[in-house]
This record gives structure tokens, sequence and C-alpha cells, in this order.
């Protein structure tokens, strides 16, 4: 029996990104990260001065791209309008205890996400107009190797550390017209590690439980 991907999820996986594939580097930076679902949704970065790097094996024997100061990948918005959708990030914020780190962009609200801010909370707007506090758990607690998991339903906006979910509220939808994974489109730079993200359309319940499954690679 083949091991179960991302790639099984069929027309519902929007984009994957995993830095073990897909890197393009100009020197030792990352200028490409490519689709593997084969949508093509690669987010690139044209600066030479705001382009990550790879990593190697930082976690669990995998390779990461790391972002510091002022890095960042884009992609035009994949999801648009009322869609719902999720988002799964293997992730460690390296941002000094008391810093404010930056989140990546897929909402529309007018103020950055946050992972974490100075006060030691996640502030996050996956997908929609707000930007809630979504893991009151203090710096320490994503200092650490995490898979953050965000997903938009037809009425809220749920957010899960681990499988574990700690945020589910109503929020209303609006996308980003540019996905940002790094620096946020203001202020915050994102200063850490990103290993894999999982973009689909809205799953199951035993279907998100398949990718939780697949990310237990990271050894999280």
């Amino acid at each position: 029996e083949e091991e179960w991907t991302p790639l099984d999820l069929g027309s519902k996986l929007k984009c994957w990104l995993k830095a073990d594939a897909g890197i393009t580097l100009s020197t030792t930076k990352v200028t490409a990260w490519a689709d593997q679902s084969g949508n093509g949704n690669d987010f690139t970065q044209g600066t030479d001065g705001t382009r990550p790097v790879i990593a190697t094996a930082v976690q669990n024997g995998l390779d990461a791209v790391q972002f510091v100061s002022t890095d960042s990948l884009t992609c035009t918005a994949f999801f648009t309008g009322s869609a719902q959708a999720e988002c799964f990030i293997v992730q460690r914020s390296t941002s000094s205890p008391g810093s404010a780190s930056g989140g990546h962009t897929f909402g529309s609200s007018s103020s950055d996400a946050l992972y974490p801010y100075s006060d030691g909370n996640v502030y996050d707007s996956f997908g929609v107009t707000s930007r809630p506090n979504v893991h009151p758990g203090g710096a320490s607690a994503v200092l650490a190797w995490h898979v953050y998991s965000a997903r938009t339903t037809a009425t809220n906006l749920v957010v899960r550390f681990d499988g574990v979910e700690e945020y589910n509220a109503a929020a209303t939808k609006g996308w980003a017209a540019t996905f940002t994974i790094g620096r946020t489109p203001t202020t915050f730079a994102f200063l850490g590690y990103v290993g894999e993200v999982i973009l689909t359309d809205a799953l199951t319940s035993d279907e998100r439980t398949l990718v939780d499954t697949y990310l237990e690679r990271w050894g999280i």
C-alpha cells in the first residue's frame, strides 16, 4: 500500500509546499517555492534582498525555509469571495520572548497577523476580515515547532495547534489579494522557519485527520 500524501485529497488540494521539494535557489537564497499540488500556485520572491534561505535538517532531519527581517514569498490569491478553506503550516518562530513577529497573510484584515505579538499571543486573520487572538498561550508556547492549522467555515474562524482546537468564533470571510509567507504587508517580519504548507478547500473531519497524520513526519 502506498503511503498517503496530500495529493490523495484530489481536487480539494490547492497548494502544497514542502522544503524538501520544489525549491529554486539563486546562490543561497530562495527565489521560488513550487507548488507540489499540480495547480501552479507557486510562491516566489523577485527581490534578492528579501529572499529567505534554506535551513538543512532543522527538525526531525527535514529541511525548512528560514525567514529573517523583510524576507517573504508571495502568490496571487487562489481563494476568493466566500470560499471556505483550510491551512496547515509546519513552523517555528525564532522571535525573542517579548518581541513581535509577523504571521503569514491570507486574510483581508487591515491589521497584520502576528506569530506571536509582544504580549505572547497569536493573532491571525486566515480568510477573514478580523484579526482575533487565537492562541493566548504565551510566547514560549510558539517558540517551538508546531503544526498550525486554521480554517474558515460558513460562519467561523477555527484554529488548532498540533491538532488541538484553541479558537472557534464567528468571523466574516475576506481573502487577501496576495497571499504572503513571511513579512506582513505593513510592519512585522515573520522570524522563523516554515517547513511545509498545505492549503485546501474545506475538508471532512476524516480528511483533516489524514493530513494531521501525514504531518507527523515532522516529529512534533
